[in-house]
């Protein structure tokens, strides 16, 4: 290589670091907690030592190349070494695009020493230290902010104080009233004041400051809604509604007032003034397709069918948010069991953003009709026109033909996907879900270990596996670790506390058996759970209560095997 071409090349690559260090002012990765801060005049270039340049070369070329991780470290060092504000604020924007919370907190508490006035790193370090829950060194922080832009949305910014503890929220509390002494016409400060003392129970010291914070901004509608929150909380539910009313009619222009107006109309089934208030709201905002959208669902969630399909149909003649349309009238139509309506809508939704699961419920549609074939046929021509979603549109199809009970066609499909991709856990897990109905067990477990091969924590393999154990009577110590794993990482999940209180009854804990079946029960009335819980109750001769869940199973599913085998084993 000729010496010259070595220069441009060391040029072009200097070229490029400077580039990304030249001080162009930009906006914080879309934080919702600022607005437009204040302006900052550009900052001036300095030069570097030749060492300098070198790993910021190397960090760039680094990130280009798929390396982020290569990137931050360099940068983060010639951060520390050369205190340079455009080379931190680059530590932390890696940092920030890479989720690395440590080197977030680190770079922009550096950034802070270097650029004390810096509103953007000031932000930053305030998210980061109320995420490690570093209350106090948090509000240090906002005190700052609060002397270098008014413009920030305070209230948005310090919402994760309510993941601190009641003791933390009262210390957090004490120091914002100090704040609040050397700013007391902030509402934003007083009203998080407000949410931290209703989560203390503080009710009154609630009602006094967020009605501080209506005093100096009667429009604020985060404060109105939450001080209608708060006179539900205290059982005046009507002057909730009242001042709802007066507040929506007071603020017509406020969008997200009027939805929430609706919503309490909503939930308290007052279908006339529902039916006046989102009409007055698509009146109101007759450009603004997300509010014909959101009166659509609220109508349709209180039955208010006509409206929602005239708001919908509204969107499609405009040509706004015409997919969301598509499917919410497909989905209504779906509800009326008129599935040939769904499906027009559903074709309606071209390739692009939606095709894929627009042809997947097509699919789904003909499907239940009984007619599988075409169903196929669907899902094949979608994959023409979408090859890049082959995968989705398998996975379906498999999907169609266990639905059907051809449990060996859905392997014949996963076996494709599999022998492409052997990392392609969905069809692992699917295709042991159809061997346990063909009662190919071992081939199950082989699959299901798989799966948790690639991804130890899901929670899904862990539970089909140590429930098909525990179902099977075998290997219970294994079948504990598993089934206890997966509720350790979903609690919440009655599928899984359906298999925990199932292998609690297989070991002979009858009383934890029915605590956690009941509990399982009471999340999602499923015909498994009701079988489950029927027979605990049966064999602790509870059997009124085992056949009241039996039948309340067979009224949901009809035809379901599992109850029936049940009572046949049990009751004869």
């Amino acid at each position: 290589m000729t010496l010259l071409a070595k220069f441009g090349l060391i040029v072009a690559a200097l070229f490029i670091v400077s580039c990304t260090l030249t001080p162009v002012q930009q906006t914080p990765a879309s934080t919702p907690t600022q607005q437009q801060t204040d302006y900052q005049s550009p900052r001036e270039t300095r030069s570097f030592e030749k060492e300098t340049l070198y790993e910021l070369l190397v960090a760039e070329f680094a990130n280009k190349r798929g390396r982020p991780d290569l990137a931050l470290g360099h940068y983060q060092k010639q951060a520390h070494i050369t205190k340079d504000a455009q080379v931190t604020a680059r530590a932390t924007q890696i940092a920030q695009q890479m989720g690395a919370q440590q080197a977030i907190l680190d770079t922009s508490m550096l950034w802070i020493d270097i650029e004390p006035d810096n509103v953007h790193a000031r932000v930053t370090a305030t998210l980061q230290l109320l995420k490690y829950k570093q209350f106090d060194q948090a509000l240090d922080q906002v005190e700052a902010l609060l002397d270098l832009s008014s413009t920030l949305k305070y209230d948005q910014l310090l919402r994760n104080t309510t993941r601190a503890n009641a003791t933390q929220r009262s210390q957090i509390i004490q120091r914002l009233t100090s704040i609040i002494k050397k700013h007391p016409n902030n509402a934003q400060l007083w009203a998080i004041k407000a949410m931290l003392e209703n989560s203390n129970n503080l009710m009154t010291d609630a009602t006094n400051s967020i009605m501080q914070a209506l005093t100096i901004k009667p429009d604020y509608t985060h404060a109105i809604l939450f001080n209608s929150g708060l006179l539900i909380k205290l059982g005046k539910n009507t002057k909730a509604l009242n001042y709802l009313e007066q507040q929506s009619k007071t603020y017509p222009l406020d969008k997200n007032l009027g939805i929430a107006y609706s919503k309490v109309l909503a939930k308290r089934k007052d279908h006339p003034k529902l039916s006046k208030q989102l009409g007055t709201l698509a009146e109101n905002f007759p450009n603004d397709p997300s509010v014909l959208l959101s009166t659509a669902q609220i109508a349709q969630s209180t039955q208010l069918i006509a409206i929602a399909k005239k708001h919908l149909n509204l969107l499609i003649e405009r040509d706004q948010l015409t997919i969301e349309a598509h499917n919410f009238l497909a989905q209504i139509a779906a509800g009326e069991d008129d599935f040939d309506a769904a499906a027009e809508h559903l074709k309606m939704i071209k390739p692009g953003p939606g095709y894929t699961a627009a042809q997947i419920k097509i699919a789904s549609i003909q499907q239940r009709q009984g007619n599988i074939e075409a169903a196929r046929e669907t899902l094949q021509s979608a994959q023409q026109l979408a090859p890049d979603e082959t995968l989705a549109f398998q996975l379906a199809e498999a999907e169609l033909y266990s639905k059907d009970e051809q449990h060996q066609k859905a392997i014949n499909i996963l076996n494709i996907i599999i022998n492409k991709k052997p990392e392609a856990t969905s069809a692992l897990y699917m295709r042991a879900m159809a061997y346990a109905e063909l009662n190919q067990y071992q081939q199950m477990e082989k699959d299901l270990r798989i799966v948790l091969k690639f991804q130890p924590n899901n929670t899904a393999a862990l539970n089909a596996l140590g429930y098909t154990l525990a179902d099977h009577n075998n290997r219970l110590e294994e079948a504990t670790n598993l089934i206890e794993k997966a509720y350790a990482l979903s609690p919440k999940d009655p599928a899984i506390i359906d298999s925990l209180g199932w292998l609690k009854y297989r070991m002979g804990d009858n009383e934890a058996a029915l605590l956690l079946l009941r509990k399982a029960y009471s999340l999602f009335k499923d015909q498994e759970i009701a079988a489950h819980l029927g027979e605990i109750l049966w064999v602790m001769d509870q059997k009124e209560e085992a056949q009241a869940i039996w039948q309340n199973g067979l009224e949901t599913t009809p035809d379901s095997v599992i109850i029936r085998k049940a009572m046949k084993r049990l009751t004869q």
